[in-house]
């Protein structure tokens, strides 16, 4: 059978990605062979999480996004770099985490080159990667592999605002005209908004039908439908998946933390982005 794929999953960080790619592994979607315990694919990340190297305009396409999407692709099913031009990337990205960017050192990076040594060539039925931050290459994506299917993945925005994982608005908030020395819950939540209001608009357009937002909570508290939502979206018969990886969405211990700080930030305007992506204030 031929393999189907990418099925590819972004998202804000934190926004609950990891169930669901939990829920894909299990049900026999491959993800990839050098994962972090968030299932983080760290081919990826070692590849494109580099913000100063690429366009500054997330509307553009950057003409180097499909030449390290099809290398990305390659190493992701452990098959072999076989041209300098692919060399050239691999180590191109190395020396930017190292030198450029400084925000993995080389203890980091030779992890990454390793994987790539070590893994094995793969012919899985249905592929894919999860890592947040590809959330930033949807033009990139689509371009390079018109058959992609993409999950964005959204929490409330207000439990947002209070998260610590704040890695990604200091890293792309600036795409978004927006300080990324400001870690204000009111600041956190602005970034939330503009940046998943700009992922679904682009997603839709570029995608059409093959673009899924799931709401982690819907996951948890509707979860037989929208499981059978994100199943119908990957092609799955969900009949066949085991009650084991359907009850797999849980609540976490932070689902409405926002309630234990001083929300009095929490005006008309929150409101309506909370209501323009499909959330209310409980």
């Amino acid at each position: 059978m031929k393999a189907f794929g990418p099925i590819v999953i972004g998202a804000s960080g934190g926004s609950g990605t990891r169930v669901i790619s939990e829920i894909l592994i299990r049900s026999g979607v491959y993800l990839g062979q050098d994962l972090n315990k968030a299932n983080d694919n760290l081919l990826f990340t070692y590849l494109f999480k580099r913000p100063g190297r690429f366009a500054k305009d997330l509307d553009s396409l950057d003409p180097m996004h499909k030449e390290i999407f099809a290398v990305h692709e390659k190493l992701l099913l452990g098959k072999t770099p076989s041209r300098v031009s692919e060399f050239k990337v691999i180590l191109r990205a190395g020396w930017d985490h190292v030198y450029n960017f400084r925000r993995y050192n080389w203890k980091w990076i030779l992890q990454r080159l390793l994987k790539i040594v070590r893994s094995k060539p793969l012919d899985p039925i249905i592929w894919g990667w999860k890592e947040p931050n590809t959330v930033f290459f949807l033009h990139g994506l689509r371009a390079y592999c018109p058959s992609a299917k993409f999950i964005l993945v959204l929490r409330n925005g207000l439990d947002m605002a209070y998260s610590k994982n704040d890695q990604q608005l200091r890293y792309w908030s600036t795409y978004f005209q927006m300080d990324y020395n400001d870690l204000s819950p009111q600041n956190m939540f602005e970034y939330w908004y503009r940046l998943n209001k700009w992922a679904i608009v682009t997603g839709r357009n570029l995608f059409a039908d093959d673009f899924l937002v799931v709401r982690h909570e819907d996951l948890c508290l509707r979860r037989d439908a929208a499981m059978q939502e994100l199943f119908d979206f990957i092609g799955i018969d969900i009949n066949k998946i085991s009650s084991h990886v359907r009850e797999l969405p849980q609540l976490p211990r932070s689902y409405g933390r926002y309630r234990k700080f001083d929300t009095k930030w929490i005006d008309s305007e929150v409101r309506r982005k909370l209501a323009d992506l499909g959330y209310e204030v409980a």
